[in-house]
């Protein structure tokens, strides 16, 4: 119920305000981006007060903008980023749980259909790649007997 409380005075401070959300529109990108930047820094500075963390936040930035750069999706890193607490702890659970046996996870039938998932989905782009690359090596041998075939018929006529 609190989120479509929240939705409706979204509205209605957001309607009266559509005029200055379309004035912010028109600051040049530069001006914005310098902006964002001094705010992130500060926002990284001012959770503990540490340059530390302003450093860690000027190097994932960096680390942004050059996956960006080679076309690597930010995605997974993200979802890494956020999800690896919550990983290690179900990790460590279950560790617990089986006395620190690590063939629990390969002899559980759930766990290990997910790992055989997993190790399909990280193999299979570069099967599929494999593939594609040799399909036009074999189509260009299969026309290269043809013509051969072509040619000896051709010799017995």
């Amino acid at each position: 119920a609190s989120l479509y409380v929240g939705n409706v005075f979204l509205v209605i401070l957001n309607i009266p305000l559509i005029g200055l959300w379309v004035r912010l529109l028109k600051i040049p990108i530069q001006l914005m981006l310098a902006l964002i930047g001094v705010l992130a820094i500060t926002g990284a500075y001012g959770i503990a007060n540490s340059m530390f963390d302003v450093w860690i936040a000027l190097g994932f930035g960096v680390l942004g903008y050059l996956m960006r750069k080679r076309n690597i999706p930010t995605t997974p890193m993200i979802l890494g980023l956020v999800l690896s607490h919550t990983l290690e702890q179900s990790l460590r659970q279950s560790l617990t749980l089986f006395a620190g046996d690590w063939t629990a996870f390969f002899t559980r039938p759930m766990s290990l259909t997910f790992i055989v998932l997993s190790v399909l989905c990280v193999i299979a782009p570069m099967l599929i790649r494999q593939l594609k690359q040799l399909k036009p090596q074999t189509m260009l041998a299969e026309k290269e007997k043809a013509a051969a075939a072509l040619e000896r018929a051709e010799a017995k006529n």
